[in-house]
Formats: C-alpha cells, structure tokens, sequence
C-alpha cells in the first residue's frame, strides 16, 4: 500500500518534472526563435539603412564630384585636402597633382591675391566670406574667372582646423561683362567726342548727361547746363511743338523724329539747332529717357537765307535788263519802228546797253565767287603807288571827261606790296563810283599816305562830291547787290557787287576797306596796303 503510494507519488513527480522540463524547453525554443525572428529583423534594418546609407553617400559623392559649382577644403596651411571633380576638370589638374601637393594661393594670379588678402581679415574674424570675384591660373596657362564663398570650421577650443569653399565659373559672365564695359566705353567715347551735340533727357526735360560739343553751341559748361531743362533754354515759339511730339514718342506713336528749332545762348543770343530724337526703353517697355543729337545749322540757316536773296536779287537784276532786250528787239523785229529809224536807233543803243549790264553782271559774279572760293592766286609784288593810280586813271578818264568831272592826284613816293591788277581794278572800281556819284563839273581826289605804325602800310582815300552816304549804310554797301540809298542810285545803275569784289581783294592783301561820309554832301573811299618788308625795315 505504502509501496503503491509511493510509486504514485513518484509518478506525479516525475510526470511534473518531466512536464516542467518540456515546458521550459518549449519557452527557450520559442525566445530563441523570437530572438532569431528579432535578429533576423534588426539585420535585415540594418542591411537596408547600410544600404541606404551608401546610396545616399554614392548620390552624395556623385552631387559633390559633379556638382555645376567647384568644392575644396583646405588644412591649416591652406593646401588642399579635398577637391571634386568639377574644379578639377576647370583647373587641368589630377586628383593626385593637388590634394596634399598645392596650396590654394599657389593657383591665384597676382590680382586674385590680393583681393584674398583684402579679405583675410574678415575671414580671420567673422570665420567666412562671400562672393569674392578672382581669376584661377589653369594648368594649361589660361585663366578662369570664379566667385568663391569660404567657411572657416574650428575645433572645440575654437582653432582654425580647416576651410569649406564653393566657386562658381563665372568667365561666360565677365566675358559679357567686358563686351558690355567696351561697348559702353565705345559709346561714352563717340558721345563724348562726337562733332555734333549729344544729350540724354529725363522725361521731364531736365539734361540727364551732355557732351562737350552741346556745351559749346549752347556756351554752358557742362556742370552749368545739367542745372537748366530743356523747357528754360528752348525758344517759347518752338517749345509746344517739341512737346507735342516728346509725347508722340512716349506713347509710342512714333520712334523717332527731326526738328529744328531755337536755343538761347548763354549770352543771350539764339542758335538754330537741328534735333534727332529717340526714346530709350526698359526691357518692360517703359520710357526710360531720351537721347538726341543736336546740331548747330544758324551758320547753314544764315547760308541758305543769303542764297534765297541772293537769288531773288539776281533773278531781279537779270530780268530788268533782259526784259528791256526783249520788248525793245520785239518793237524791230515786228516791224513798228521801221519808219521810225531814230526810234529804232534807240532801241538798238538800249538792248545794247542792258546787254553790257548783264555782261557786266554775269563777269562780276564769276570775279566774286573766285574770289572767295580761293581760285583766284594773287601774285604779289614791290609795287608803285603812282603807276598804279595812273593805269586806274586811264581805265576811267573817258567817263570822267563826259560829266566834266576833275580827278586830282598827291604827290606820292609809296610803295606798296600787291598783286598790281587788281588793285588797279580797286582803284577803277571806286574811281568809277565817284564819278557816277558826283556832280558834273565836280572834282573827285586820290591820295596815298604811307603809316609808319606796326606793321607799316599805305593808306589810300578816293574822295568824291557827291551825296554822301547815310551812317546806317556806310557797312551794309561792302555786301552784295547792295547800293546806297541815294536819289541818283537808279540813274548812275550798277550790279551792286562792286565793292563786294573791292573787299575781298583788299582782304586777300591782308588790308582794311571801309567808307567814309557824313550822309550829307561828299564822301571818302579808304583802303590799306600792306608795305614791301625791305622798305618796312628801312623805315
């Protein structure tokens, strides 16, 4: 019984040992395999960060090696420790050639230095620069223009331990750069130094920048007329118009447009300017301001007036003589004055004598406009005062003789240095005049006084009888087509180039012409010579 008890008890025993040995074994095999499953799943974690780590490392590497942009560090010393690959393809150099065998500097031309060294103390204090502008020297010898920004990184004590750098290849844009300063250069050169006027106008009209030739026509200098406007220089009369067209401009309505209008002078006379003007443009087309060129034409304006009268004169002066050819040839080649022989006789002695004028006329103009265009060479010598008022006389006794007119000459031992035809032509010509202009019966005089002055010459008067001459008048009958106001001007004729022809020869003898008369009853007809340089020494 006892025995039997035992055995169960035994069994029990043995049964929970065994129970409790097959369930302690189960419980390990299922933490094992709960850890394998849990080392399983923390290799595989780590297989994939591993493998994410080095992909992001490989697009690291491959961003910073073929970055658009150039990355180095650089030690203590400042030599480089790292460097990718886009930098080293701009500089020419291998990997090997620059870590740990350059020095950053080494690769500056001398301008690049010294910005680095213009900067060094802001990087030595703030532990960074930015945008540093500088050329590279390439292996090849070239250059290439870059913009770097650099970091310092320190240690913990906050030593310098080495420096990050980006760069960018910024040559394309100095080579823009360079073409636009040229270009720029250029423009400021040929708007500086053009021959006409050059400005740019605000659109208010103030002067924005003038160049050296406006200043000059205007008589301002330059800092004088950037205080002034547009408005405040242009004739009140031309203002409206230019304004309405500035208007057509800014609107769009035209691009460009020529005028010519009225300026005031500093010293307050006005100048005829012809104006070009164009509207400048923001890339959004908005007016920025204006440009135009200015030209001064008062001297062509003065020109073309002269020409319009002198034209109107000429044609006035041909159609009279030529108007009295054709009505008097008119009346003998009908037939009316054939049993009128006397009339016919004068008719023939009247297109006779208009016939001479328009010679006459013709031969003068021809004779004026050789003058002043230099074709005419005047060849000049030693010559005697008395010789050449008496060919004068000569040319001229027939006329005087008709009038009764008397021509008394000094006594005279001067010499003059001219071209003796055409002072002789001087002399006939106002000989002429006086004896047209003088009374019959009347004397006309010549004198010629030598003036011992520096330099020396000879003064020479012909003097008259006649009506004189008004003061008003005494300059304005050196011009051409020009005659005195006087009662007998339309009896005695003449083209009116005469004296016109006289002043340009005496100019031509580096001489003075001028009139004399107190507008009443006589007048005096001067001109100078210049002496022979012997005799000038002698006296």
């Amino acid at each position: 019984m006892v025995i039997n008890e035992f055995h169960v008890g035994l069994g029990i025993v043995l049964s929970l040992g065994i129970y409790w040995l097959l369930r302690h074994s189960w419980h390990d095999r299922q933490a094992k395999i709960k850890q394998t499953i849990e080392l399983t799943q923390l290799n595989t974690q780590l297989q994939l960060e591993l493998s994410e780590r080095q992909r992001t490392e490989a697009e690291l590497y491959d961003l910073y090696n073929h970055a658009p942009c150039g990355y180095h560090s650089l030690d203590a010393q400042g030599i480089f420790i790292r460097i990718n690959d886009t930098e080293l393809n701009w500089l020419g150099y291998s990997r090997e050639e620059i870590i740990g065998q350059k020095r950053f500097i080494d690769l500056l031309t001398p301008a690049g230095i010294a910005v680095f060294q213009e900067n060094f103390a802001q990087f030595q204090q703030l532990g960074q620069v930015n945008n540093l502008e500088f050329e590279l020297l390439c292996k090849t010898g070239s250059r290439l223009w870059v913009n770097l920004s650099a970091t310092a990184v320190k240690d913990a004590a906050g030593c310098y331990v080495m420096s990050r750098s980006t760069l960018f290849n910024i040559s394309e844009r100095k080579v823009m750069e360079e073409a636009l300063r040229n270009s720029e250069e250029r423009f400021r050169s040929a708007f500086e130094h053009a021959s006409i006027g050059m400005t740019l106008l605000g659109l208010d009209g103030q002067w924005l920048q003038v160049n050296t030739a406006l200043c000059q026509i205007l008589g301002y200098s330059e800092a004088e007329l950037l205080t002034t406007t547009v408005r405040t220089l242009t004739h009140p009369d031309d203002f409206s118009a230019d304004r309405v067209h500035w208007q057509q401009l800014i609107q769009g309505e035209l691009t460009t447009y020529a005028m010519q209008q009225r300026y005031f002078h500093k010293q307050g006379h006005l100048v005829w300017v012809s104006l070009n003007y164009s509207l400048i443009r923001d890339p959004a087309g908005q007016p920025l301001y204006l440009i135009a060129q200015i030209q001064d034409v008062t001297t062509r304006r003065e020109i073309e007036q002269i020409k319009t009268e002198f034209i109107a004169l000429v044609s006035h002066e041909l159609r009279t003589p030529l108007t009295a050819i054709r009505g008097s040839l008119g009346l003998l080649t009908s037939g009316a004055l054939r049993n009128y022989p006397e009339r016919a006789q004068r008719m023939i002695e009247i297109a006779s004598i208009d016939t001479e004028r328009l010679v006459q006329l013709v031969n003068d103009i021809l004779d004026l406009e050789r003058l002043e265009s230099g074709q005419v060479a005047l060849t000049k010598q030693p010559c005697n005062v008395v010789d050449l008022i008496t060919r004068s006389l000569n040319l001229v006794q027939t006329e005087a003789n008709k009038t009764a007119i008397t021509i008394v000459t000094m006594p005279t031992t001067a010499h003059v240095w001219a071209s003796p035809d055409h002072i002789v032509q001087v002399l006939a010509n106002l000989l002429d005049n006086a004896i047209k202009f003088s009374p019959p019966g009347s004397r006309v005089t010549v004198t010629a006084e030598t003036i011992l002055a520096e330099p020396a010459y000879v003064l020479l008067r012909v003097q008259d009888q006649g009506g004189g001459i008004p003061s008003n008048q005494l300059e304005m009958i050196f011009e051409r087509f020009q005659q005195a106001d006087v009662s007998d001007s339309r009896r005695v004729g003449g083209t009116g180039l005469g004296l016109a022809i006289c002043r340009r020869i005496i100019q031509q003898h580096w001489g003075n012409i001028w009139a004399e008369s107190n507008g009443d009853r006589g007048s005096t007809f001067c001109f100078t010579l210049p002496i022979p340089i012997a005799l000038a020494d002698c006296n």
